[in-house]
């Protein structure tokens, strides 16, 4: 089967200008051209491809190293310390991201034609927030289709939510499944910490505007 890993690689290299750029919605493109110091940043629920390059991740006590070859499914908001490791001018970090849509999953989910009786889902305790798994290439099939409709944006409308569709379905197929179909269950564990940490979010955020509103407002 073809391998589009090259020509992914060489599109992100293409259009990820100047270092992180929204092309289509949902997608995300990134490069880095050297190494990068440990950096505190929170991973919104996404799907993370790495392309080349390594971007190695402390999500509390645990190291993961995201490498070509595997996706990261994140399904809450996750704070983390994010390095990025071998890349160089030469041979720079590539990577992508496609945003997780809760609904979307869920209207997926109602529409899979019932299968073979599979094992239970994990409990919902022992499930991660943030997991590594390995691509296929029908995963990176797709992307490279998503990809491909910068060129191509009189189609986007039309195609994108149906490659965004097969994707998903790609990723439920894999060994973290489990995690994704939690995402879209509204009254799942994950659910309810991505609801609660969107509300603190709001609320720090909304904090932070009313006292500049303040500081601007005050006599000095």
């Amino acid at each position: 089967m073809h391998d589009p890993t090259p020509e992914l690689r060489a599109l992100v290299l293409r259009y990820a200008v100047p270092l992180c750029r929204e092309l289509l919605p949902n997608l995300t493109l990134w490069t880095s051209y050297g190494p990068k110091p440990p950096t505190p940043v929170v991973y919104e629920p996404m799907l993370y491809f790495t392309l080349q390059g390594i971007k190695r991740m402390n999500v509390g006590e645990r190291q993961l190293d995201h490498r070509p070859g595997t996706f990261l499914l994140a399904s809450i908001d996750v704070p983390v310390v994010c390095t990025v490791i071998d890349c160089s001018p030469e041979r720079p970090y590539l990577g992508l991201a496609v945003k997780l849509d809760p609904a979307a999953v869920a209207a997926l989910l109602l529409d899979l034609p019932p299968g073979p009786e599979r094992a239970p889902d994990a409990a919902e305790d022992e499930l991660e927030p943030m997991t590594i798994s390995p691509s296929t290439t029908p995963m990176n099939d797709a992307l490279l289709r998503f990809v491909r409709l910068v060129e191509a944006p009189e189609d986007v409308a039309l195609l994108a939510p149906m490659i965004e569709r097969e994707l998903l379905y790609r990723v439920l197929q894999s060994e973290h499944g489990t995690v994704l179909r939690q995402f879209a269950r509204a009254d799942s564990r994950l659910s309810q910490i991505h609801r609660a940490v969107k509300w603190i979010g709001s609320a720090l955020t909304w904090r932070s505007r009313f006292r500049w509103r303040l500081w601007r407002a005050s006599p000095r």
